[in-house]
């Protein structure tokens, strides 16, 4: 046995477990299918995933997310390790500060908290042998506002589990990569905002350069009030649409002329010059800007307008 099977040594069986040893996947086609899945998972699905929740606010306000950290094998009185549980809770690691306890039982404890909203959650590491560890990160006081989607049993799972003895097969199931990327992204219905009013969509100019500066600070003032940011904190346009009804997100686009075009399966939405859309969201104002190369290494910024937001009351419980 090499330590590749050893690895990828267990993944449903259909004959009952043995709780004394591993069973490993044998086949070259199965350990493919399964290092394939892992790849997808780990890391691009599961940092995409991430950052997806940092822009809507952070980890914390995902029932989803908090549901594959929170897997322990201890907890069924198994012993196996779950591929969605590591990933999520390395992807994850800058999201929180550690401060780290006495490890009692464990090889490893420590008391995480957002940077974000102040949650805190308990994680703990251990190893059982040279081919199965556990680790979890489970909430011990959740702050910020639950927007997700509630979890769902069964689990659904892609990478999946892998040890010397497992957990009923019954309370997870397997689905593909975008089943499992639609549901780490669903979203409450309440927690969708509608839109009260445009405030502004007066078109201003608040950048025309070359690319060095383009990037550094930028402004803009609005009811006295200035806002400060750069290009990187700019969200793509098309994520608007995973925090507002479909109504009032086509209010938007159609209210600010911008023109969308598909590519490789997704929508992206460009002013009339052509330039790349996006917005920023500053408390329940939604500041919707766009920029890009408007001709060769000239750089443009233009505000597009402001959006004030309502959200619906359940969305903090």
């Amino acid at each position: 046995m090499n330590i590749l099977q050893k690895i990828l040594s267990r993944m449903w069986p259909d004959k009952p477990i043995n709780e004394t040893k591993t069973e490993t996947v044998s086949e070259p086609e199965a350990i493919e299918q399964i290092q394939g899945n892992a790849g997808k998972l780990w890391p691009q699905l599961c940092r995409e995933t991430i950052d997806y929740y940092k822009k809507l606010g952070c980890p914390c306000a995902f029932p989803r997310f908090i549901q594959y950290t929170s897997i322990d094998c201890v907890d069924s009185g198994a012993s196996f390790s779950m591929r969605e549980t590591e990933s999520f809770i390395q992807a994850s690691d800058d999201c929180f500060d550690t401060n780290e306890i006495d490890k009692g039982n464990e090889c490893y404890r420590a008391i995480l908290t957002c940077k974000t909203c102040g949650s805190t959650f308990m994680k703990a590491w251990s190893d059982f042998s040279i081919a199965i560890n556990r680790t979890y990160l489970k909430p011990l006081e959740l702050k910020a506002p639950q927007i997700g989607a509630d979890a769902e049993r069964p689990i659904p799972f892609m990478a999946g589990l892998c040890g010397y003895s497992l957990p009923d097969k019954a309370g997870f199931k397997h689905v593909d990569h975008d089943t499992f990327r639609a549901y780490l992204r669903a979203m409450k219905d309440c927690a969708k905002f509608s839109v009260t009013k445009i405030l502004n969509n007066n078109r201003e100019l608040l950048y025309d350069g070359n690319q060095d500066r383009f990037y550094d600070n930028h402004s803009l003032v609005f009811n006295k009030q200035r806002y400060n940011f750069r290009i990187s904190d700019v969200i793509s346009l098309e994520n608007l649409q995973h925090i507002l009804n479909e109504a009032f997100f086509k209010d938007v686009i159609n209210n600010m002329n911008f023109k969308s075009s598909a590519f490789d399966s997704k929508v992206y939405y460009r002013s009339k010059e052509g330039l790349s859309s996006g917005y920023l969201k500053q408390d329940e104002l939604i500041i919707i800007v766009s920029f890009g190369e408007s001709q060769p290494c000239r750089y443009k910024i233009f505000f597009e307008g402001i959006v004030e937001l309502q959200s619906c009351k359940q969305n903090t419980g």
